[in-house]
């Protein structure tokens, strides 16, 4: 039987990491009349002048320097940046180009590529990048371009145990950004495998994070259950943040983390559930699955 706690549920985690990849449920490729088949799979294998395009749409998402190869103009900047796909500090570490259209008359050409981000902690987000351009002597000028996330992924998770006591219990105390409360919480966290956990019962507090920006139509919730079967557990004590998409959620409990029991199990479920990107079939699952007993 989970007791109730009367602990703060602002911040808590455990070390033990389960996660699925990414799979599809968001932003159809697709458009009237074009074709969805990957053209290229990186950089590297797209034309020349696509490359140049996308680098240089990707430094200013990104907030890096320019090349003076490829010219935007300050209104097209702007709505690149506004669009708020990815934030500074992450990287584009894949890109596939799925248009490439070059009209006879070399009139313009226009291209569509999904662009994939991760930064150092690791999280991660995607876009899509629709651009129009002509190539001329010495440059590439854009003439129209739009970008907009892709919420497609299931969300990896990592989850972190620690005693209650130890985290942010007022709003004041919750840190403003993503990756200060991961480090935060990472030094107070326990290591499950530690012999000198207590053999007793306890407030514990467990926070997952959600590494994948997901739709804000989109769902997660925390549960904990005996059972480690079906997508049911107790919530009552679990809340959510929301950091520009990237969720955190936080739930607490009273158990003991070392039962002598073996029978006595217990877990953490992080359900997550997609946004209205997926279409009217939008089937639930668990992201994540920690065992709270050693």
């Amino acid at each position: 039987m989970i007791k109730k706690t009367a602990v703060c549920l602002t911040l808590i985690l455990i070390v033990t990491v389960s996660f699925y990849g990414c799979k599809t449920g968001g932003l159809s490729l697709k458009k009237s009349g074009m074709k969805s088949e990957m053209i290229a799979d990186s950089l590297s294998n797209m034309p020349d002048d696509a490359a140049k395009v996308v680098r240089a749409a990707t430094s200013l998402l990104i907030g890096k320097s320019l090349s003076s190869r490829v010219s935007f103009s300050r209104e097209i900047s702007k709505k690149l940046v506004e669009a708020g796909v990815v934030e500074k500090g992450f990287s584009m570490t894949g890109c596939q180009l799925y248009q490439y259209d070059t009209p006879e008359n070399n009139a313009g050409r226009q291209i569509m590529v999904v662009l994939d981000f991760e930064n150092a902690l690791g999280r991660r987000c995607r876009g899509k990048l629709e651009a129009g351009y002509r190539v001329e002597a010495d440059v590439i000028k854009v003439v129209n371009a739009a970008v907009e996330p892709i919420f497609d992924a299931i969300p990896q998770t990592l989850c972190f145990v620690l005693p209650a006591g130890k985290i942010p219990c007022t709003q004041e105390t919750l840190p403003k950004t993503f990756e200060f409360l991961y480090q935060q919480v990472a030094k107070q966290a326990v290591v499950p495998t530690d012999p000198n956990l207590p053999d007793m019962e306890q407030d514990w507090g467990m926070v997952v994070f959600f590494m994948d920006r997901i739709s804000p139509s989109a769902r997660v919730k925390l549960g904990i259950s005996a059972s480690d079967k079906g997508f049911d557990g107790y919530a009552e004590t679990s809340r959510y943040v929301d950091y520009n998409g990237w969720r955190v959620g936080f739930s607490a409990g009273r158990f003991a983390m070392k039962d002598p029991v073996p029978e006595n199990k217990l877990y953490l479920k992080a359900v997550y559930t997609p946004g209205k990107e997926a279409g009217f079939f939008k089937p639930s699952t668990i992201t994540g699955l920690f065992a709270l007993k050693q």
